[in-house]
């Protein structure tokens, strides 16, 4: 009787295991013909069952079940997409993991990346495209994850992570993937500039900006934009001292750089030195003639100089000398003059220089420059 209850056991569980097995077996069936519901069953049971858990062509069948989940294009299965790439990923992991099998590793690894990276990218950019940050990032992981795998990196796919992660105000994972394409030297400058912005105006973080915008700056000291956004960060935390500092310094490396000679005009011009935010105006636009933001703030500079003279000479009680101040503060506006014509032929719709203008004829008496300003202004 002992004898005859082991044997029927021994039965038992000879039939367990070989049940399992058929499982994989199903699932290959089932995917063979689109059955991709049952294929799923089939193959989610033999990766959780002890007797095909650990056998290599259960996860190679996971692996290629969940990749044409993801790929299918059954509104059904749209919901799935990272879930399936993911878990497909995770069995494509796992089937590489073992050292004896009798599948092609490298026929297995050129299938997994063709039927997982298209499908990454493809979501990543929808759902970054619909404001879905979060899935975005979990989409260009699954890229970057894969690559990983075999010893490589996607570099595109973890820049994009970065900024998905920076867009969802997930901080850590975006200066994480910043700093992974840094290593690399992928995108570094840009990366630096980007992950200080990325602090300075959403994390609303000055000091890590800096912080950041110093390491930067060390790496690749002429770099201008990231010199700028350090100039914008002091500038907008009213550091004038510390941002002219750091001009003078770029100016004695880089003489020829109209921008940094803008950039020193309007520190001048924000601490109220007029003449030397003049001087610097002027040194930009003998550098680079075309360049609207030098032109239009020296026309401002200079209107707003002679706007100031011509109240403050209205508080002058002897006409004779009203008049000389008047006729002082007048000779510095028009000089603005000039510069804003420049400002607005650079940039023909601005309505900054446009109204400065249509203000400066009117008090010069040049009705028929009023006139053509105040009907572009118009938009006639």
């Amino acid at each position: 009787m002992r004898t005859l209850i082991l044997t029927v056991l021994m039965s038992s569980l000879f039939l367990g295991g070989f049940a399992q097995k058929s499982k994989i077996t199903s699932a290959f069936n089932h995917l063979k013909w689109q059955e991709l519901d049952k294929a799923k069953e089939a193959i989610d049971l033999a990766s959780e069952h002890e007797d095909t858990k650990d056998f290599w062509k259960t996860w190679l069948y996971k692996a290629r079940v969940y990749i044409a989940i993801a790929n299918d294009t059954a509104p059904k299965y749209q919901p799935m997409k990272l879930m399936a790439l993911n878990t497909a990923l995770d069995a494509y992991i796992k089937f590489a993991g073992y050292d004896q099998n009798k599948q092609n590793k490298e026929d297995v690894k050129k299938e997994a990346l063709r039927g997982i990276l298209a499908q990454a990218y493809a979501g990543g950019g929808q759902s970054f495209q619909n404001s879905d940050f979060k899935g975005a990032y979990d989409f260009f992981q699954v890229s970057a994850r894969l690559h990983e795998t075999i010893g490589l990196m996607d570099t595109i796919a973890v820049y994009n992570s970065a900024l998905a992660a920076e867009n969802a105000g997930d901080w850590a994972n975006a200066e994480l993937n910043y700093r992974k394409c840094i290593e690399v030297n992928y995108k570094a400058e840009s990366c630096f500039n980007d992950m200080s912005m990325m602090y300075y105006k959403k994390a609303d973080s000055v000091d890590k900006a800096l912080e950041v915008l110093a390491e930067g700056r060390k790496a690749f000291p002429s770099n201008s934009p990231m010199l700028l956004a350090e100039l914008e960060i002091f500038l907008g935390s009213n550091r004038f001292d510390e941002a002219l500092s750091n001009l003078n310094l770029a100016i004695k490396n880089d003489s020829s750089n109209h921008i940094l000679y803008f950039a020193r005009g309007m520190i001048f011009n924000n601490k109220s030195k007029f003449k030397q935010a003049e001087m610097n105006y002027l040194k930009a636009i003998s550098l680079k003639p075309d360049h609207y933001d030098s032109n239009f703030n020296l026309g401002a500079l200079y209107f707003n100089q002679g706007a100031d003279m011509i109240t403050k000479a209205g508080d002058i009680p002897d006409f004779k000398e009203y008049e000389i101040a008047k006729k002082k503060g007048d000779a510095v506006l028009v000089k603005a003059i000039p510069y804003l014509e420049k400002a607005l032929e650079i940039r023909p719709d601005d309505k900054d220089s446009m109204s400065s203008l249509m203000q400066l004829y009117g008090r010069t008496n040049q009705s028929d420059k009023y006139n053509e300003v105040k009907a572009r202004m118009e938009g006639n």
